[in-house]
C-alpha cells in the first residue's frame, strides 16, 4: 500500500517513574530509566508503515537545528526520504515523557515550538497524494490543509486525534468530519467509554471508529454497526512508547486485506511487539513478526 502521511516528529526524552504523584528528591539514579529517541506521532506511523513493507511518504516540519538532524537521518536510516521534510520551524519539537514503571500511567510534555503556527504549501505535495493508496492526517495544524486535496482526490483519509476529551473539541473537528477512519486513545476520557463512543458515532461520518484503551485493548465500531471490544496482548515489557501509532498504522496495513475485526487483531499484535522492545526492526515489528505472535495469542 502507498500511504501519505502527515504529522509530527519530534526528539523525545522519556523518563521512568516509581508512580505518581513523582516525590521530590534533590537527585535520582534511575539506571538505563532516560532514554533519548526520536519519536512523534507521524515519525512513528510512518516507521510501523514501512517497516510493515507499505511505501510512505512523510509530510512534517523540523528546525534547521541538531534535532532536526537527528529527524532527518532516522528517517534516512528507515528508507524514508525526506522530500517533504521542510526546515521551517524556529526550532525542532521536543518532548519529555515521565513513564510510570512497571508499565503504568504517563505524563506528556510537548514543545511544539511554532509547529502550530506554519503554514505549508499544499499544492507542493498534491503530487504524493494523488499517488496515495490511504492519507493518514494526524492532529496537527499543517495536516489540515492536505484535507480538502485528498477529498478532492478521493483518497480515504485516516486520523489519530491523541487524548480526546470532547467529541465537540474545536481543535479537532475538522479531523473528526473529515475521517474516513478515526482513531483515539481514551486516556482524556472521564465518563463511559461506550458512551463517549455512542456520542463520537453521532458526530461522524467514519466507516471505522477505534479506541485504545490501554491493558482493556480497544473498542471499536463500523459505520451503521455495535459498540465491539477486542482485548489486549499483554505484551509490554521495556520502556518503550508508540504502542498508539503502531495500533493506528498496523490497522491502515491490514484493513481492506482483512475485516475489520481481524485487521484489529493484527493492529492489536503490532502495538504488543513494538511495545515488547524485541522487534528485529528497532522494535518496529514485519508482518512476518506479527503473524508469528498472533498464532501464540488468543482473542
Amino acid at each position: 500500500m502507498k500511504i501519505f502521511i502527515s504529522g509530527l516528529s519530534n526528539v523525545e526524552t522519556t523518563l521512568a517513574v516509581r508512580g505518581f504523584p513523582v516525590t521530590y528528591y534533590p537527585i535520582d539514579y534511575p539506571f538505563f530509566g532516560i532514554k533519548t529517541a526520536v519519536a512523534g506521532s507521524g515519525y512513528r506511523t510512518a516507521l510501523t508503515a514501512v517497516s510493515l513493507g507499505d511505501e510512505v511518504e512523510f509530510m512534517t516540519l523540523v528546525g534547521d537545528d541538531f534535532h532536526g538532524g537527528l529527524i532527518r537521518g532516522a528517517l534516512s536510516d528507515a528508507g524514508i526520504t525526506d522530500k517533504y521534510v521542510y526546515s521551517t520551524l524556529k526550532n525542532s519539537v521536543e518532548s519529555v515523557v515521565l513513564q510510570e514503571v512497571p508499565f503504568g500511567r504517563r505524563q506528556v510534555y510537548c514543545d511544539l515550538k511554532d509547529a502550530q503556527e506554519i503554514t505549508v504549501d499544499a499544492g507542493a505535495i498534491r503530487d504524493a497524494i494523488a499517488d496515495a493508496d490511504m492519507c493518514a492526517l494526524l492532529n496537527v495544524n499543517f495536516s489540515r490543509v492536505f484535507i480538502p486535496i485528498a477529498k478532492s482526490l478521493g483518497k480515504p483519509i485516516a486520523t489519530h486525534v491523541q487524548a480526546l476529551s470532547d467529541v465537540n473539541d474545536a481543535f479537532n473537528a475538522e479531523f473528526i468530519e473529515s475521517a474516513d477512519i478515526l482513531f483515539l486513545s481514551d486516556e482524556g476520557i472521564s465518563k463511559s467509554r461506550e458512551d463517549f463512543m455512542a456520542a463520537l458515532k453521532r458526530r461522524t461520518c467514519a466507516q471505522v471508529i477505534v479506541m485504545a484503551a490501554g491493558e482493556d485493548g480497544v473498542l471499536y465500531c463500523e459505520r451503521g454497526g455495535e459498540i465491539k471490544k477486542l482485548k489486549a496482548v499483554a505484551d509490554a515489557d521495556a520502556l518503550t512508547a508508540g504502542a498508539g501509532a503502531a495500533l493506528f498504522a498496523g490497522f491502515l496495513h491490514y484493513y481492506g486485506r482483512y475485516d475489520c475485526t481481524e485487521a484489529l487483531k493484527r493492529a492489536e499484535v503490532c502495538a504488543a511487539v513494538k511495545m515488547s522492545g524485541n522487534s528485529k526492526a528497532g522494535a518496529y515489528p514485519t508482518e512476518a513478526e506479527i503473524e508469528k505472535k498472533l498464532a501464540e495469542v488468543k482473542f
